[in-house]
């Protein structure tokens, strides 16, 4: 698709990408004749230059300012624009599924290490100091889940 405009900068551009094609044609046939890996090295580093001298020197055009957003729309957008395209939806719902999961994971890891290793263990007390609670936050969960831990 052909642009009904050029930049002022496009015939400098057009200059830096013909030398540095000029550089990376010449490194294709350095490795074609066997030359040096000295030689093949230096005339890369000439490539990397002009290109990274092509990357700097291009004026990308200005654009104007977005307008400004409050917090709670900045922090919401992407969930609304999710909620908003049918295409997202399905993706959203696997993420969550999926962060559920993760987060199930993590939790059952937690609890194994806390039952399994006694240096994690620490003694509760009741608040009086007197003697530990009968049953703990821990070991109630272990109590009622499928397969116990420890």
């Amino acid at each position: 698709m052909k642009h009904p405009h050029t930049h002022a900068s496009h015939p400098a551009i057009i200059k830096r990408l013909v030398r540095a094609g000029g550089h990376l044609s010449s490194t294709i046939v350095m490795l074609a004749q066997g030359r040096a890996c000295l030689d093949v090295a230096q005339q890369l580093q000439a490539v990397f230059l002009a290109s990274a001298v092509l990357v700097v020197s291009v004026v990308l055009p200005a654009h104007p300012a977005p307008q400004r957003r409050g917090i709670y729309d900045r922090s919401t957008r992407g969930l609304r624009i999710d909620l908003a395209t049918p295409r997202l939806r399905g993706l959203l719902a696997i993420n969550a599924a999926v962060a559920a999961a993760g987060s199930m994971v993590v939790d059952l890891v937690h609890r194994h290490v806390i039952h399994s290793d006694p240096r994690w263990r620490v003694p509760s007390m009741t608040p009086d100091g007197l003697k530990p609670p009968a049953v703990t936050a821990d070991s109630a969960w272990c109590a009622v889940s499928a397969r116990p831990l420890a």
